[in-house]
């Protein structure tokens, strides 16, 4: 909203505080440009200012030219392979893809490219791009989140608590002093985002892990008025959840969001415990447990939700307002 304007002189917040008034105007225009499969000349301009991504800062293809125009990126394809001849129907659609990019002169960068081994089981195939053979990779960050083949979070969480605990050092190194009010505004502002972004996606049943979480929040409040106060005693005097709560109340809101169909999750396999019951007296959004061998899934945001969400009241689950729900279940729960 307050970036600088682009080729077309129409500063973003322009758009934002006339949304309604631009809307179908802008509607018309998308409109003919998805119909046409043109866009207006200025929005195919940008200026291009180089931004820094990851790796050596000395190779051009590591920066991110700032583009209005939106571009496919972060490709991916998945597959669930049973047999060697799933892993050539892979390959072929990989194949597919690069003439795609061909056909459209979109070039995939090959030494970026990779594929990642998920189960056991699964039988090693090589994967080619343009006759290059595609490295394998056991961790991989998408969206921020890292994603480790064994399905565990433990790289994420101590990725996470590395950078909550240097924007930590910097608040505590830049204040002599801090007071309850400044120190809780600052650690919601600057540390807690870095412990709980994309939590409901790996949100981890590890002790360890949910320990090491905690004690990042635990340095946070150690201030020199809260001298011997317990860990418990402070949060309450700063009115701060424990970090595992937080995660529990995230998890609440977002079944919340896909319950009311405010979020769309594509399940490969739509989950047992994901079907509604039904009540003779009003729809009861109450959710079924789906019986697991794997501790992973055992441990999966549709299964480790259940306890908490069947134990709230019909009339917290009837709510239509998402701010009206999390009020309710903060007072119920005491978060």
């Amino acid at each position: 909203m307050y970036k600088s304007v682009g080729p077309d002189n129409v500063h973003p917040k322009v758009l934002k505080e006339c949304s309604e008034s631009l809307s179908s105007s802008l509607a018309i225009i998308f409109v003919k440009s998805f119909i046409t499969g043109s866009i207006p000349k200025l929005w195919s301009c940008a200026n291009v200012v180089p931004l820094f991504k990851k790796g050596n800062k000395l190779d051009p293809t590591n920066y991110r030219p700032v583009s209005l125009t939106s571009i496919i990126d972060n490709t991916k394809v998945i597959s669930i392979n049973h047999c060697y001849d799933d892993n050539k129907i892979l390959q072929e659609d990989i194949n597919r893809l690069v003439k795609w990019s061909e056909d459209w002169l979109i070039t995939f960068n090959e030494s970026k490219c990779k594929f990642m081994y998920i189960g056991k089981k699964n039988p090693r195939y090589e994967y080619k791009l343009n006759n290059s053979v595609l490295t394998e990779t056991m961790i991989e960050n998408d969206l921020r989140i890292f994603i480790s083949n064994n399905l565990e979070w433990k790289y994420h969480v101590n990725s996470a608590i590395g950078k909550a605990n240097r924007k930590l050092g910097m608040i505590k190194n830049s204040f002599e002093y801090l007071d309850e009010l400044s120190l809780k505004l600052l650690y919601k502002l600057l540390v807690r985002p870095h412990l709980e972004y994309g939590a409901t996606v790996w949100s981890s049943f590890w002790k360890k892990d949910i320990g090491n979480l905690e004690i990042v929040q635990h340095r946070a409040t150690r201030i020199e008025s809260l001298r011997g106060k317990s860990y418990e005693e402070r949060l309450k005097i700063l009115k701060l959840p424990t970090l595992f709560d937080r995660r529990r109340r995230g998890d609440l809101i977002q079944m919340y969001k896909i319950s009311k169909g405010k979020d769309i999750v594509s399940f490969h396999h739509t989950p047992l415990n994901f079907e509604l019951e039904r009540s003779s007296r009003s729809t009861n959004c109450r959710i079924r447990r789906q019986f697991t061998k794997s501790r992973i899934r055992h441990h999966f945001f549709t299964n480790r939700v259940i306890n908490d969400w069947n134990s709230l009241p019909q009339w917290i689950l009837d709510k239509n307002n998402l701010n009206i729900f999390k009020n309710s279940i903060d007072n119920y729960f005491g978060f």
